[in-house]
């Protein structure tokens, strides 16, 4: 039985519907296919780029490593070389009826030339070591500032004459009741460098063994 008008525009309205349906499909999944395409090569680019970013750091990490590592390297080398200079004394016995002589030893132990600028030596009496002791160039005690190149693996000594101490004093050294110090420093420039360094020491009479100590402070050297 042949279809009626309205059954032959029915079928072709549906299959238009339905072709249009069919291609609307096929753009959407073109479209998707570009898009999830596209998001795929963003997340390449983002990963490369973190890739990157961790490529530079532990580039400038490891540079900053060896930056530090040289630093230190020169720092210790310039500790190494430099000059280093120490204090020693020989001190005659204690004797306060006869003047004497104190014989004070520099030595540079470092690889370097030391420019001593300033050498000084003090005899002195205190109950008690002070933190800053006086250092005088006259009445009780001595001091002799002093300029000389002193090279490595060398020594300088000075001699510097001893008080005669009066009777008082005397007894107060003898019994404890105050200590006979005899205390020196050294100020230098390392001449490799250029830089400024102190060094200071001390020894101090120890009546119950009859001579002299080193004393149990003003140890320095920088």
């Amino acid at each position: 039985m042949p279809m009626t008008h309205f059954e032959r525009v029915t079928v072709w309205l549906t299959a238009a519907i339905f072709a249009a349906t069919a291609a609307s499909a096929m753009i959407f999944y073109f479209q998707w296919q570009e898009m999830r395409g596209a998001s795929d090569q963003t997340n390449q680019i983002i990963k490369e780029s973190a890739e990157q970013v961790r490529a530079t750091t532990d580039l400038a990490t490891e540079e900053k490593r060896y930056a530090d590592t040289a630093e230190k390297t020169l720092a210790a080398t310039i500790v190494a070389d430099r000059a280093w200079l120490g204090i020693s004394f020989k001190v005659p016995p204690f004797d306060p009826s006869r003047p004497g002589a104190i014989t004070v030893i520099a030595s540079n132990s470092g690889r370097s030339p030391a420019l001593i600028t300033h050498f000084t030596v003090q005899e002195y009496e205190y109950e008690k070591f002070p933190k800053n002791p006086l250092y005088v160039s006259h009445s009780y005690g001595m001091t002799r500032p002093s300029q000389s190149l002193l090279m490595p693996n060398t020594q300088i000594a000075a001699r510097f004459p001893t008080s005669t101490l009066n009777q008082e004093t005397n007894q107060a050294i003898q019994s404890g009741k105050v200590h006979l110090y005899v205390y020196g420093k050294i100020e230098y420039t390392n001449v490799r460098t250029n830089t400024r360094h102190m060094t200071y020491d001390c020894v101090y009479w120890l009546p119950t063994m009859g001579e002299f100590q080193a004393c149990p402070e003003y140890h320095y050297a920088d």
